[in-house]
């Protein structure tokens, strides 16, 4: 065992290039323990170590050379190392005063860790601990390869019904099987050997959940039915419900005022959101999602795919087994088709059924489910809010009651549909009365009415919002109470709760599917009264001496760095997409930013087509992108000239590790429909030269003692094979449209030529760092020519890289994001300030509202409106 042990301790210090230092037995780290035992020495074990780290090396350097292991690199660690020894020992630990011995229970659990515990045996102090889940950055909702490998036994993502093949997360039948063959049938041995059952959980998360709210869900939640001995099955199912319904109340945000009484929401905004929602298309989302859910459940769908699967898996199981199911919100529509197709195929009965604020149609309810209350779904329970929190909760703070109530109201083909979720539409049913044990009459299933007066036990709740239920610790305890039988031995964790806190202030990114849905109608004159008014900070005062933007039309950007890709990461690129943010800001435009996990394929693209889309003449559009560039092989044929050979050059998303790269077809495809009259700009500070695969990409420096990273990501056949899977899976290739300079109707500036290598130094790129610096100067009187020419004179002589400009002829000398010349402008805001694009995220940096609606934009608004309210001749 002392051999593996130091073979293991060896080969971990030379992979991660550690001293010896870094080695620390558990007694060192506080005096209740003796860890690895008082026989084993340490200084002979470290002399091992050393040894075998050198045997390693082949002899090329003996063990002494390992003490010369020096720098700032050893005095971080051996800094860091002692504090965290201090702090166990008892030395300013904040929590508990000083204190000589630690407690007896010196490994507490992870989730009863306070966060400065958590941090000191990670060997980080001073720090916050992040909430998993939390929405206002990139890093504090970090859904990493690990994270999502360690989900996958336990998601099943889907996308229109079917199994998801694109995003965040994929999942194939493959996966499927290998939940029921291995993870699953492993689960139930384990329960078997502890003498209890294998209790199968079925989550459907809320129509307001996207892909990665639904993983964030599922991570915050795996761990915990574990640990309570319950194994849960997440269906992620994306819908884009909640940003298309954001899209929707933004148009209604201009005239919601604030601190007035509720009656007065209830007779005159609430009923003007209600027309909007109608008038706008809300009724045709929430049937999309809705269908959505039906599709799951169709022959082809992947829930009867699961259904299936359980189904022979429970056929001959090793213990027995329990099924129970949990819907959130739509999530109860998702399981109304679920659950029936399960039961038809011939599996047991579902123990429990708890539906969280249930957003189904009563009918919906009784004809789907009903008829099996009681015998398949052997108990149900339903947690929802009394009618009086319902009242008090808000839509984005724009529709001020409870979700619920708009769907009821404006969502529904009919205005006041009955809803499960809702006291006044259950109270005024006789059957579900008798059903849920109201009014006197008994019975074994039950409603749950939050705010309850307790706050522990299986009749607890104290959500007081609608989407608050899942990350309601009182909610929680009480459903797994409910499914174990007794209070669950882990409660709810801290970091869970009031995950759901900020699911509004979120800016909406829709899909292309529903995008077309906001689009204005044609002819009518303007850019789309509609487009969302989100607060946004105000542009940035330009620099001194530096031109003002030119007027004209809406001025939109989308940014987009990645540092943190599976392999080769790099330093400089979210730092990039930044400055180039503030930049745009600066000049006067409404940007968004696509930052690490975020940007994944299906985003990036979205979201560019949704820029594209949102142009109207006059109006000046930019895309920028900082990450690795790469180079596949052609697989439509399309490409015929280029110094690389038959090659499609490729932005490297996030999601790369599934196949999912930009290729410049993708891209050709979206600018192809850019329409007249929009000025178009791109900033791409990447490369795709094959000659890179002959350098050491990623290397520290040129022994100048900077940190000097290629962006270029070298196609190994893995990832070829991946890249033609992807491909495959879109249904084959299609081809892009016909390409050629003359064609363009964009601009595009690259970081250097197509045989060159676009480097960042020190955590910025390059081309970035002279290109920011340029523009900060102002654009007065700078055309795409110049500036080029600038840029290019900025690397000085001898340089490494030489910045681009790929346009036709004609454009070179247009004025540098400006509008182009001759074109009718409209729609643009009295300050000058644009509207954001649909699916654009503002950057961070301020909450001053956004801008008025220009008087022919209200004036629309204020026609769409009258006519929704006027009476039915």
């Amino acid at each position: 065992q002392l051999a593996a042990v130091v073979g293991v301790i060896a080969r971990v210090q030379e992979r991660f290039d550690l001293g010896p230092d870094s080695l620390r037995f558990h007694r060192a780290m506080t005096n209740l323990k003796s860890c690895p035992g008082t026989g084993v020495d340490f200084d002979a074990v470290k002399a091992a170590v050393e040894s075998t780290r050198a045997e390693l090396r082949g002899g090329a350097r003996d063990a002494r050379a390992i003490n010369a292991w020096a720098g700032p690199e050893s005095l971080r660690v051996r800094v860091q190392t002692d504090a965290v020894l201090r702090g166990w020992r008892g030395a300013g630990v904040r929590d508990a005063g000083a204190r000589a011995l630690d407690p007896m229970d010196a490994e507490p659990e992870e989730s009863e860790m306070s966060d400065e515990q958590a941090f000191l045996i990670a060997g980080v102090t001073g720090t916050t601990r992040a909430v998993p889940g939390d929405h206002r950055g990139a890093r504090d909702a970090e859904l990493s390869p690990e994270v999502l490998t360690a989900l996958r036994p336990h998601v099943v993502n889907l996308n229109q019904g079917r199994f998801s093949a694109d995003g965040l997360f994929a999942t194939s039948k493959s996966d499927v099987d290998a939940l029921f063959d291995d993870h699953l049938t492993h689960a139930a041995a384990q329960a078997a050997a502890n003498g209890q059952p294998l209790r199968i959980l079925f989550w459907a998360h809320g129509g307001l959940i996207d892909e990665a709210s639904g993983l964030r869900i599922a991570q915050l939640q795996v761990s915990w039915w574990k640990r309570n001995g319950v194994y849960p099955i997440h269906f992620v199912w994306e819908t884009g419900f909640c940003d298309a319904l954001k899209q929707i109340l933004s148009g209604a945000r201009q005239v919601a005022p604030r601190g007035v009484a509720r009656d007065i929401w209830d007779h005159t905004t609430d009923l003007a959101v209600e027309a909007l929602a109608r008038t706008l298309g809300g009724g045709k989302i929430w049937s999309a999602m809705k269908r959505s859910a039906e599709l799951a459940a169709a022959s082809d769908g992947g829930a009867t795919y699961v259904a299936e699967r359980l189904l022979k898996f429970c056929q001959a199981p090793p213990c027995p087994v329990e099924l129970h199911a949990v819907g959130h919100s739509a999530g109860s529509i998702f399981h109304a088709h679920f659950l029936p197709v399960a039961v038809g195929l011939g599996a047991p009965a579902f123990r429990t059924l708890q539906l969280l604020a249930p957003a189904i149609r009563v009918d919906a309810f009784k004809r789907r489910l009903l008829n099996h209350v009681g015998a398949a779904i052997q108990s149900l329970t339903m947690f929802t809010m009394k009618r009086d929190w319902e009242a008090d909760d808000h839509v984005a703070q724009v529709y001020r009651k409870s979700l619920l109530y708009l769907i009821q109201r404006a969502l529904e083909p009919e205005r006041e549909t009955p809803v499960l979720g809702l006291e006044t539409s259950v109270r005024d049913d006789r059957e579900l009365v008798a059903l849920f044990g109201l009014g006197g009459h008994a019975s074994p299933h039950e409603v749950v009415w939050s705010v309850s007066e307790a706050t522990s036990g299986p009749g607890a709740s104290t959500s007081r919002s609608h989407g608050g239920f899942d990350n309601d610790r009182a909610t929680m305890d009480a459903v797994a109470h409910r499914i174990l039988g007794a209070p669950p031995a882990v409660t709810f964790p801290d970091e869970a709760v009031g995950r759901g806190l900020d699911l509004w202030s979120r800016p909406p990114t829709l899909p292309p599917s529903l995008t077309a849905l906001f689009a204005p109608a044609s002819g009518n004159g303007g850019s789309g009264w509609w487009t969302p008014a989100i607060a946004a900070p105000s542009p940035a005062a330009p620099a001194a001496g530096a031109a003002s933007p030119a007027p004209g039309g809406q001025r939109r950007a989308l940014c987009v760095g990645i540092d943190r890709y599976p392999t080769m990461p790099l330093a400089g690129c979210v730092a990039d997409a930044r400055d180039w943010a503030q930049c745009f800001e600066t000049l006067g435009f409404e940007t968004g930013l696509l930052l690490d996990d975020a940007a994944t394929r299906t985003r990036i693209l979205d979201d560019l087509r949704a820029l594209v889309a949102s142009g109207r003449p006059g109006d000046v559009l930019a895309f920028q992108f900082a990450g690795h560039g790469t180079e596949l092989s052609d697989l439509d044929g399309d490409e015929v000239g280029g110094t690389n050979g038959p090659k499609d050059e490729a932005l490297c998303p996030y999601d790369i590790a599934q196949g999912a790269y930009v290729i410049d077809d993708d891209l050709a495809e979206v600018f192809a429909v850019l329409p007249a009259g929009v000025n178009l700009t791109c900033f791409i500070d990447c490369c795709h030269s094959g000659t890179i695969t002959r350098l050491m990409v990623g290397r520290a420096g040129d022994g100048d003692g900077l940190d000097r990273r290629a962006r270029f990501l070298p196609a190994t056949p893995d990832m070829e094979a991946a890249h033609r899977r992807f491909r495959e899976r879109l249904g084959g290739m299609r081809a892009a449209p016909q390409r050629s300079q003359d064609a363009m109707r964009q601009v595009v500036f690259s970081a250097c030529r197509d045989y060159e290598v676009a480097f960042e130094t020190s955590g910025h790129g390059d081309f970035t760092v002279r290109a920011t610096r340029v523009l900060a100067g102002g654009v007065g009187g700078l055309t795409h020519e110049s500036f080029q020419e600038r840029v290019s004179a900025a690397f000085g002589d001898g340089a490494r890289q030489h910045p681009e400009l790929d346009c036709t002829p004609g454009a070179r000398m247009r004025p540098l994001l400006a509008p182009l010349a001759g074109v009718a402008t409209g729609g643009a805001a009295s300050d000058g300030r644009a509207a954001a694009a649909p699916g654009a995220v503002r950057s961070a940096g301020g909450t001053a509202p956004a801008a008025a609606p220009s008087a022919p934009a209200l004036a629309q608004a204020l026609r769409t409106l009258a006519d929704a309210l006027a009476p039915s001749p």
